[in-house]
């Protein structure tokens, strides 16, 4: 096995030797090596987990987001029981091997239906600095029987927080809309404030924002509102934010519902409308793909040089659909060194009946780009180089599968902190005829991450110490995690990574080393 370099600091023979000896120890004592795109074993029954979130009636995962402490949680639509058909808002929890979290919420999920509604599905999820959590989605209002953009926050053990909006519970009508309002993503910015994006009327993003508090922050866009009103249909409204806060909301654009392309919308930290992002007939501001297909555009990321990669689905002549990745410079404009057009269209293989799309997108720490969705009823994925060519050391050629044995469709997908690939969505046939279960899969990114920056200054307080830093090492080598790890270990108040969080994601990220997650 290859080890990882470690700069070491002059600190005398016998302490190299005994480092060198540790991080050997570190290495060959790390969870096996798995081949990219292959199920992670850790996780629940051999990568995947059913979850049955309320009996006898059905749920479907639809967001995902990770915690620090490497718990999951999962955003569903679920029907309250199996005698009341009505929609409430749901929310899951996991440990990082995919058993429930029973200590949030109610024995591991929260479902309700908001107060003032008669309808109410989540859509998003997104976890604070603080560790609470943020869920949008949307709202049958009551008094006015039209959807409403909702959200609620809730504590780090799954109640409701009641210094956000009404007792934790925040509905929204839609700008300027005597119609609909359809959540679909929750942005957080520096500041604590909250943007939540979506769909608004008959086709027209949308997006609000909230004050740390949950009310309607009327210095964001017109009155708290920001929306792509004049330039077309717009379908869709997922959304994904720049690091100084700027933010993009992607979909569907054209002329109806029935003919689209990819299309990005840019607006500032403010909610401004970003009118120089691109010019696409007449249409300041909205940067639209332009292949000779109907396509449209399901999740985004932002890479570090701020261009943005969208993900989704394409139709290039045939009857099936493709999985669609598109990739566009900071200005808007395609990118041309993205697989020499700024296009990659997988495209599905012989004998699928019902093709293919990714429902999310992340940018590795390398570059690489992970697309993933759904494959003929199925979780699938794919990984692409930087360049846009398909990653072939990924599954097979590129691209993965996971041959559940039930009937898939897959709506949400994210990453952990190790660039491991997590999917969500609603299963058949496993809960009765008639009855869809939230179920999830775990995919490894496989093989050692290439050794950056990485020192013998395991708690980074600027000093590699035999009694801090060496312990520390020990303890990960005889298989410690959490709490063990720093317990009865005085480090110095410089020390940057004092919980074992930090310093896991040091050693997995840094210093190329492969450890259990828990």
């Amino acid at each position: 096995m290859k080890v990882p370099h470690i700069f070491t600091p002059k600190l005398g023979g016998f302490f190299n030797v005994a480092v060198a000896g540790l991080v050997l120890l570190v290495s060959t004592n790390s969870l096996a090596q798995l081949s990219p795109g292959s199920l992670d074993p850790t996780f629940g029954t051999s990568g995947r987990i059913d979850a049955k979130l309320v009996a006898g009636a059905s749920d479907t995962g639809v967001g995902v987001a990770v915690q620090t402490d490497r718990k999951i949680v999962v955003v569903s639509g679920c029907t309250a029981s199996s005698t009341n058909n009505a929609q409430v808002f749901c929310a899951a929890r996991f440990n990082a091997d995919g058993s429930v979290d029973t200590g949030f919420a109610a024995g591991g999920k929260y479902l309700s239906l908001l107060p003032g509604t008669t309808f109410s599905t989540s859509q998003a999820v997104a976890i604070q600095s603080d560790g609470k959590i943020v869920v949008a989605g949307y709202c049958l209002n009551a008094a006015t029987t039209f959807y409403d953009f909702c959200s609620i926050r809730l504590t780090v053990t799954g109640a409701l927080d009641g210094s956000w909006g009404a007792g934790g519970v925040v509905l929204t009508p839609p700008p300027g809309f005597n119609t609909y309002g359809y959540a679909g993503s929750v942005l957080l910015q520096s500041d604590g404030k909250v943007i939540v994006t979506g769909t608004c009327g008959g086709g027209t993003f949308c997006a609000v924002r909230y004050t740390v508090a949950g009310s309607l922050d009327t210095t964001f866009g017109s009155a708290g509102y920001a929306t792509s009103a004049g330039l077309g249909y717009a379908g869709g409204g997922k959304a994904a934010l720049y690091s100084d806060g700027r933010f993009v909301v992607v979909g569907a654009c054209g002329a109806s519902n029935t003919a689209t392309d990819m299309c990005v919308i840019r607006f500032a930290a403010n909610g401004v409308r970003d009118t120089a992002y691109v010019n696409v007939a007449g249409l300041p501001g909205i940067a639209i793909g332009a292949p000779a297909h109907s396509e449209g555009a399901f999740a985004a990321a932002i890479q570090p040089d701020n261009k943005v990669v969208l993900a989704g689905y394409c139709t290039a002549g045939q009857s099936l659909t493709s999985m669609c990745a598109m990739r566009l410079n900071d200005n808007g404009t395609l990118d041309g060194t993205f697989n020499g057009s700024g296009y990659r269209l997988i495209t599905p293989a012989p004998g699928l009946t019902q093709g293919l799309s990714a429902q999310g997108v992340t940018i590795n720490w390398d570059g690489k780009i992970m697309l993933a969705g759904g494959c003929d009823l199925d979780f699938c994925a794919a990984r692409l180089h930087s360049d846009g060519a398909l990653d072939t050391a990924y599954g097979i050629g590129g691209l993965m599968r996971t041959n559940y044995g039930f009937a898939v469709n897959v709506y949400g997908a994210g990453a952990d902190g190790d660039g491991n690939q997590l999917m969500v969505g609603g299963c058949y046939g496993n809960d009765g005829a008639g009855i869809t279960d939230m179920c999830a899969v775990r995919v490894m990114r496989g093989g050692l991450i290439p050794a950056q920056t990485c020192t013998l200054d395991v708690d980074g307080d600027g000093i590699a110490m035999t009694f801090t830093d060496v312990l520390l090492l020990l303890r990960v080598s005889l298989g410690f995690t959490g709490d063990d790890v720093t317990r009865a270990t005085t480090l110095f108040p410089g020390a940057r990574r004092s919980v074992w969080p930090t310093i896991r994601d040091y050693l997995v990220k840094q210093c190329g080393m492969v450890l259990s997650p828990l």
